[in-house]
């Protein structure tokens, strides 16, 4: 393809006292680089669209042709990542970080994308974090979150609580609470709250029953029209480790 798929930096440094600091570069195209792309980008109006690369390789001529087609309809995502975590008393961590996403555009796209997609622009988030653990067992974690997001055309908070709690070698407990709000610059606004509740129980040494409940609550206002829905999540299954 000529081009680069995923380019990707990751460092780590940690003190003497346990503090640790994260670096993370990220770039990478989206979806990977390939020729197959080309299939999903084609007329929907012509009488036998191609199934195979080979059938696009002989409509297009070249496989050039297809390659520039397919850096067309290819964005890149970017993301950056600074973040510092140091221990503030035997139980207890704080933390903070920046993170940076960009995704790139779209070309447009002959009657399937006319008018192209434009770039997500910079998207920024700031978050602080309070880490708890061992606090009344020896296995539990406690983790408080706060995070702040912006963008050319919303910004969001976003509070969340997620704990972690084993009662003897077979049953482990993790709830979670999260509040979300949004306003974007149309003046509309957004609401979520989400509790939600996972429980695993080890039948074995290697397999383990896990079950999870999730409800959300959420609420939107836009130009006075203020809509709510409610959606519950529960799934259970089985994870067997080799």
């Amino acid at each position: 393809m000529k081009g680069i798929n995923i380019a990707s930096l990751q460092a780590t440094w940690q003190l003497p006292d346990t503090t640790v600091f994260n670096f993370l570069y990220d770039r990478r195209a989206t979806p990977i680089l390939s020729l197959g792309n080309i299939l999903f980008f084609q007329d929907p109006n012509l009488p036998t669209p191609a199934r195979r690369v080979s059938d696009l390789v002989a409509s297009a001529g070249s496989t050039s042709v297809l390659r520039d087609q397919v850096k067309g309809i290819t964005a890149y995502q970017t993301q950056g990542l600074v973040g510092v975590t140091t221990p503030i008393s035997k139980n207890w961590q704080a933390g903070a970080d920046v993170r940076y996403t960009n995704i790139g555009e779209i070309k447009p796209v002959a009657v399937i994308l006319p008018q192209g997609q434009p770039s997500t622009g910079d998207l920024w988030g700031l978050g602080l974090q309070l880490i708890g653990s061992n606090l009344y067992s020896a296995r539990d974690t406690h983790v408080f979150n706060l995070s702040y997001m912006t963008g050319p055309t919303y910004h969001g908070t976003l509070l969340s609580y997620n704990n972690l709690s084993a009662f003897g070698e077979k049953w482990q407990f993790e709830p979670s609470l999260k509040y979300y709000t949004q306003n974007d610059s149309t003046g509309a606004t957004s609401k979520r709250l989400t509790p939600g509740l996972r429980v695993s129980y080890k039948l074995q040494t290697q397999l383990t029953v896990e079950s999870e409940l999730t409800y959300e609550r959420s609420e939107s206002n836009s130009t006075g029209r203020v809509e709510s829905s409610d959606r519950v999540t529960y799934y259970v299954g089985a994870r067997y480790d080799f």
